[in-house]
C-alpha cells in the first residue's frame, strides 16, 4: 500500500472521528436515555444501532448518487458540456450588461468609486444668502466622486433648514449626520426636479460630519463631507456665538476632522 493510500485512509478516519464528536450525534441519545432511565448497556446498544444505521444509510445514498451520476454522464455527457458552455456565456453576458448599466448611470465612466471627502468652504460672510444658482445655500460642499462633483448644502432661505444635493442622477439618496457627541441622524432625500432635498429639517447646530449614500444602477457609493457651524439668523433667531455661550476657538464643532473617517 503506497503512501497516498495510507494518507487517504488516515484522513477519512480522522474526519469520521471528528464527525462523531459533533453534539447532534450523541446528545439526543443521552437525553432519551436519561428521560427513560436506561442503563449504560441499554444506552450503548441504542447508540450502536443508531450509528450503524447512520453509516449504512449514508453509504446507500452515496452509492445511489454515484451510480446515477455515472449513468447520467455516460448518456448526457455532450449535453452537460453544451449546458456548461452556455452557462459561462450567459454569466459573462450578465456581467457585461451590469457593467454597462453602471457606466450609463454614472455618466459614462466605469471605474470604481472611493470614499471622497468634501472640501469645506467658509461662506460665513454670506450666511443667510442663497447661492447664485438659487438651489444651494451659501455653505456649499463640493464632493469629488471621480465621475464629477456632488454639491451638498444646507438651504434655509424662506424655509426650515434642509439638505440640498445636485450632481447625480441616482435612484435614491440619503444623508447621515454624525455630531461631536456621537449622535447620528439619517435624512431621506426626495427628488425635486433638478435637485434632491431632505424630507426632514435639520436641527441646530449645523456643525457635523455627513455621509452621503448614493444608490444607482444597483450599486451603492458613500461620500463624506463636513459642515461647520457659523453665525446666522435666517429665522429671526440670534445664532451668534455670544447668544449660545460658545467660544469658537474652544468649541469642538469648529474643529476639523482628525485621523480616519468618523463613519468607519
Amino acid at each position: 500500500m503506497n503512501t497516498q493510500a495510507l494518507f487517504l485512509i488516515a484522513a477519512v478516519a480522522g474526519v469520521g472521528i471528528l464527525h462523531t464528536i459533533v453534539p447532534d450525534h450523541w446528545v439526543p441519545i443521552t437525553l432519551i436515555a436519561r428521560q427513560r432511565g436506561w442503563s449504560k448497556r441499554e444506552t450503548g446498544q441504542a447508540a450502536f444501532k443508531a450509528g450503524v444505521g447512520h453509516v449504512l444509510s449514508t453509504l446507500a445514498i452515496g452509492i445511489a448518487v454515484w451510480i446515477a451520476g455515472v449513468a447520467f454522464a455516460a448518456k448526457f455527457a455532450h449535453v452537460v458540456d453544451t449546458v456548461a458552455s452556455l452557462a459561462l456565456i450567459g454569466f459573462g453576458g450578465w456581467i457585461a450588461l451590469s457593467a454597462l448599466r453602471e457606466m450609463r448611470a454614472s455618466g459614462g465612466h466605469g471605474h470604481a468609486h472611493g470614499h471622497s471627502h468634501g472640501h469645506s468652504h467658509d461662506f460665513s460672510h454670506l450666511a443667510g444668502t442663497p447661492g447664485q444658482d438659487g438651489v444651494h445655500g451659501p455653505e456649499l460642499q463640493a464632493i469629488e466622486t471621480g465621475d464629477g462633483s456632488l454639491k451638498l448644502s444646507i438651504f434655509e432661505t424662506g424655509q426650515p433648514p434642509r439638505f440640498r444635493l445636485t450632481g447625480t442622477s441616482a435612484d435614491a439618496v440619503n444623508v447621515e449626520t454624525l455630531r461631536e457627541n456621537g449622535a447620528r441622524q439619517i435624512f431621506t432625500m426626495v427628488k425635486r426636479n433638478e435637485y434632491w432635498e431632505s424630507r426632514d429639517e435639520i436641527p441646530e447646530p449645523h456643525g457635523f460630519t455627513v455621509e452621503v449614500t448614493v444608490e444607482s444602477g444597483g450599486y451603492t457609493h458613500k461620500y463624506q463631507a463636513e459642515f461647520t457651524e457659523h453665525a446666522h439668523d435666517n429665522h429671526g433667531h440670534d445664532h451668534s456665538d455670544e447668544a449660545h455661550g460658545h467660544d469658537p476657538v474652544n468649541d469642538p464643532l469648529y474643529a476639523p476632522l482628525r485621523g480616519a473617517s468618523a463613519f468607519s
